[in-house]
Protein backbone atom coordinates (compact mmCIF):
# COMPACT_ATOMS: atom_id res chain seq x y z
CA UNK A 1 0.00 0.00 0.00
CA UNK A 2 1.25 3.44 -0.92
CA UNK A 3 1.81 5.88 2.11
CA UNK A 4 -0.52 8.37 1.20
CA UNK A 5 -2.83 5.89 1.34
CA UNK A 6 -2.05 4.17 4.74
CA UNK A 7 -2.72 8.03 6.27
CA UNK A 8 -5.97 8.00 4.64
CA UNK A 9 -6.55 4.57 5.80
CA UNK A 10 -5.94 6.12 8.92
CA UNK A 11 -7.88 8.83 8.82
CA UNK A 12 -11.01 7.00 7.66
CA UNK A 13 -10.40 5.36 10.87
CA UNK A 14 -9.97 8.23 13.54
CA UNK A 15 -12.75 9.53 11.34
CA UNK A 16 -15.05 6.67 12.19
CA UNK A 17 -13.87 6.75 16.14
CA UNK A 18 -14.78 9.79 16.36
CA UNK A 19 -17.83 9.60 15.66
CA UNK A 20 -18.61 6.49 17.49
CA UNK A 21 -17.30 9.10 20.59
CA UNK A 22 -19.83 11.13 19.31
CA UNK A 23 -23.07 9.01 19.74
CA UNK A 24 -21.73 7.89 23.30
CA UNK A 25 -22.82 9.18 26.13
CA UNK A 26 -20.41 11.04 28.42
CA UNK A 27 -20.81 8.26 31.40
CA UNK A 28 -20.68 5.31 28.82
CA UNK A 29 -18.41 2.29 29.69
CA UNK A 30 -16.98 2.70 26.85
CA UNK A 31 -16.20 6.39 26.41
CA UNK A 32 -12.29 5.55 28.11
CA UNK A 33 -11.23 3.37 25.70
CA UNK A 34 -12.68 5.10 22.56
CA UNK A 35 -11.20 8.74 23.55
CA UNK A 36 -7.47 6.23 24.03
CA UNK A 37 -7.94 4.52 20.90
CA UNK A 38 -8.88 8.16 19.11
CA UNK A 39 -5.42 9.38 20.91
CA UNK A 40 -3.61 6.21 19.82
CA UNK A 41 -4.93 6.88 16.31
CA UNK A 42 -4.62 10.57 15.75
CA UNK A 43 -0.64 9.77 16.47
CA UNK A 44 -0.94 7.79 13.50
CA UNK A 45 -1.15 10.54 11.30
CA UNK A 46 1.09 13.08 10.45
CA UNK A 47 0.70 16.78 11.80
CA UNK A 48 -0.17 18.40 8.64
CA UNK A 49 -2.69 16.35 7.68
CA UNK A 50 -4.18 16.21 11.10
CA UNK A 51 -4.29 20.23 11.75
CA UNK A 52 -6.30 20.35 8.48
CA UNK A 53 -8.48 17.40 9.36
CA UNK A 54 -9.21 19.30 12.33
CA UNK A 55 -9.80 23.15 11.34
CA UNK A 56 -11.92 21.51 8.80
CA UNK A 57 -14.19 19.61 11.48
CA UNK A 58 -14.22 22.20 13.65
CA UNK A 59 -16.13 24.02 10.96
CA UNK A 60 -18.67 21.68 11.39
CA UNK A 61 -17.64 19.71 7.83
CA UNK A 62 -16.33 16.67 6.74
CA UNK A 63 -12.61 16.05 6.16
CA UNK A 64 -12.92 12.66 4.21
CA UNK A 65 -15.54 11.85 1.26
CA UNK A 66 -15.48 9.55 -0.67
CA UNK A 67 -15.63 10.87 -4.74
CA UNK A 68 -18.98 8.76 -6.37
CA UNK A 69 -19.57 9.33 -10.23
CA UNK A 70 -16.55 11.99 -10.13
CA UNK A 71 -18.54 13.63 -7.54
CA UNK A 72 -17.20 14.87 -3.86
CA UNK A 73 -19.85 13.47 -1.59
CA UNK A 74 -19.17 15.87 1.18
CA UNK A 75 -20.38 19.23 -0.97
CA UNK A 76 -21.41 17.42 -4.35
CA UNK A 77 -19.25 19.56 -6.61
CA UNK A 78 -18.01 17.47 -9.55
CA UNK A 79 -14.33 16.89 -9.24
CA UNK A 80 -12.74 18.44 -12.25
CA UNK A 81 -11.22 16.39 -15.21
CA UNK A 82 -7.64 17.35 -14.24
CA UNK A 83 -8.18 15.91 -10.88
CA UNK A 84 -9.75 12.93 -11.96
CA UNK A 85 -6.90 10.98 -13.56
CA UNK A 86 -4.60 11.88 -10.16
CA UNK A 87 -7.27 10.93 -8.05
CA UNK A 88 -7.80 7.19 -9.95
CA UNK A 89 -4.02 6.63 -9.56
CA UNK A 90 -4.20 7.02 -5.84
CA UNK A 91 -0.06 8.00 -5.13
CA UNK A 92 -0.88 10.59 -3.32
CA UNK A 93 -3.64 12.67 -1.02
CA UNK A 94 -6.23 14.89 -2.71
CA UNK A 95 -8.19 17.43 -1.40
CA UNK A 96 -11.35 19.15 -2.74
CA UNK A 97 -10.83 22.34 -4.58
CA UNK A 98 -14.66 23.60 -2.63
CA UNK A 99 -14.84 21.94 0.91
CA UNK A 100 -11.30 20.92 1.63
CA UNK A 101 -12.16 17.93 2.76
CA UNK A 102 -9.32 14.74 1.98
CA UNK A 103 -11.15 12.63 -1.08
CA UNK A 104 -11.16 8.92 -2.03
CA UNK A 105 -12.50 6.56 -4.93
CA UNK A 106 -14.20 3.28 -2.44
CA UNK A 107 -13.27 0.39 -3.22
CA UNK A 108 -17.02 -1.46 -3.94
CA UNK A 109 -20.34 0.35 -5.40
CA UNK A 110 -21.64 0.07 -2.21
CA UNK A 111 -21.51 3.77 -0.86
CA UNK A 112 -24.13 5.37 -1.17
CA UNK A 113 -24.87 9.25 -1.58
CA UNK A 114 -24.39 11.19 2.20
CA UNK A 115 -22.40 8.22 3.48
CA UNK A 116 -19.62 9.66 5.59
CA UNK A 117 -17.87 6.18 4.98
CA UNK A 118 -18.34 3.28 2.61
CA UNK A 119 -18.66 0.90 5.88
CA UNK A 120 -20.57 1.98 8.84
CA UNK A 121 -20.14 0.63 12.10
CA UNK A 122 -22.47 -2.31 13.57
CA UNK A 123 -23.41 0.08 16.19
CA UNK A 124 -24.02 2.86 13.84
CA UNK A 125 -25.92 0.32 11.43
CA UNK A 126 -28.14 -0.88 14.95
CA UNK A 127 -29.07 2.65 15.59
CA UNK A 128 -29.61 3.15 12.24
CA UNK A 129 -32.02 0.64 12.14
CA UNK A 130 -33.91 1.53 15.53
CA UNK A 131 -34.56 5.23 14.27
CA UNK A 132 -35.84 3.98 11.04
CA UNK A 133 -38.52 1.49 13.08
CA UNK A 134 -39.44 4.47 15.51
CA UNK A 135 -39.71 6.68 12.65
CA UNK A 136 -43.32 7.35 11.32
CA UNK A 137 -43.60 6.79 7.57
CA UNK A 138 -42.93 10.30 5.42
CA UNK A 139 -45.52 11.85 3.69
CA UNK A 140 -44.42 13.63 0.20
CA UNK A 141 -42.99 16.51 0.40
CA UNK A 142 -44.08 19.66 -0.96
CA UNK A 143 -42.37 22.27 -2.53
CA UNK A 144 -40.91 24.88 -0.50
CA UNK A 145 -42.84 27.29 -2.49
CA UNK A 146 -46.07 25.95 -1.61
CA UNK A 147 -45.30 25.30 2.13
CA UNK A 148 -44.55 29.42 2.25
CA UNK A 149 -47.41 30.35 0.76
CA UNK A 150 -49.78 27.58 2.91
CA UNK A 151 -48.12 29.22 6.00
CA UNK A 152 -48.65 32.79 4.82
CA UNK A 153 -52.14 32.00 4.10
CA UNK A 154 -52.93 30.51 7.42
CA UNK A 155 -51.51 33.09 9.32
CA UNK A 156 -53.64 35.81 7.01
CA UNK A 157 -56.39 33.41 8.20
CA UNK A 158 -55.96 34.17 11.83
CA UNK A 159 -55.41 37.87 11.51
CA UNK A 160 -58.55 38.32 10.10
CA UNK A 161 -60.96 36.07 12.22
CA UNK A 162 -59.50 38.37 15.08
CA UNK A 163 -60.40 41.12 13.31
CA UNK A 164 -63.63 39.70 12.60
CA UNK A 165 -63.96 39.25 16.43
CA UNK A 166 -63.00 42.57 17.27
CA UNK A 167 -65.45 44.31 15.13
Amino acid sequence: MHPSQQVLTDLIALVRLEAELKETGPRSKDRPTLEKSVEKQRKKIPVPILSHHDRIKAKGRRSVAPVQDWICRACFISVPVGSRQQLSHADDLFICENCGAYLYLPDGTDSRPGDELPVQSERSKRIATELAKKAPAKKTAKPKKIEIMEDRLAVIKKLSEKLSKTN
